[in-house]
């Protein structure tokens, strides 16, 4: 089933209340030779706790670890930003540990995440984030509000993977629309991805004066360590 975009004035697989991304760390170019593989496996078990289906691993995950690389035309290759990179630890009933670097979590009787709260003293605010689900139980957007306001919408394929994400941003006058397109390029044995690209084109506009329109392209990848009980 598909899910539409819905969003009203964010970010998948995963989104942190306090990340401001203003100190990206460039650490380690990644090979891209495996951007040519194809091989997909078809085994599919089921999502075993609410965490697990939100940040989309299967089976008795015990540890997740997700990467994510730019690609930079000046050096033909993708470089890994740091900044980016997310870890979860999921205890025995399933639920993902850290939080959402959240102060305050709250859950509906589903036991799904429905909002994270974060307390920056030296800031003076709180920020929150806010999730929605579809029917199936996957998210079907993300509200923040940061340093400003944003919403993230995401689309799925038949197969229940993400094929895509809409976010749109209101901050410091400027107003951004960022669409993301993946495509899964490899899954381990029970058909969890463990690597995907991801194409971003990103729109901005200047809320003040004559209100420039910027376009920005990005093409990235993905992947994921995932570790299961044994």
């Amino acid at each position: 089933m598909k899910s539409k975009f819905c969003f009203l004035v964010l970010s998948p697989l995963l989104l942190s209340c306090n990340q401001t991304g203003t100190n990206v760390m460039l650490r380690k170019e990644v090979k891209t030779e495996s951007l040519d593989s194809t091989k997909l496996f078809v085994k599919i078990v089921p999502f075993t706790s609410p965490d697990r289906q939100r940040l989309d691993v299967r089976g008795n995950v015990v540890k997740l670890v997700v990467h994510s690389a730019d690609y930079y035309k000046s050096t033909s290759s993708y470089l890994e930003q740091e900044w980016k990179k997310e870890s979860y630890v999921f205890d025995k009933k399933g639920k993902a540990s850290p939080k959402e670097r959240g102060d305050k979590e709250s859950r509906n009787e589903k036991g799904q995440l429905v909002r994270v709260e974060n307390v920056l003293p030296d800031w003076g605010i709180t920020t929150c984030n806010t999730y929605k689900y579809n029917a199936d139980g996957f998210v079907d957007s993300i509200i923040s509000k940061n340093l400003g306001y944003s919403e993230t919408s995401f689309e799925y394929d038949s197969n229940q993977n993400c094929i895509s994400s809409k976010k749109k941003l209101v901050s410091e006058g400027t107003e951004e629309v960022s669409v993301v397109t993946y495509q899964i390029l490899e899954t381990d044995s029970i058909g969890n991805w463990t690597k995907r690209s991801a194409k971003m084109v990103m729109n901005s506009e200047s809320l003040l004066g004559g209100g420039e329109k910027e376009t920005h392209e990005t093409d990235m990848l993905e992947w994921r360590e995932i570790s299961y009980q044994k």
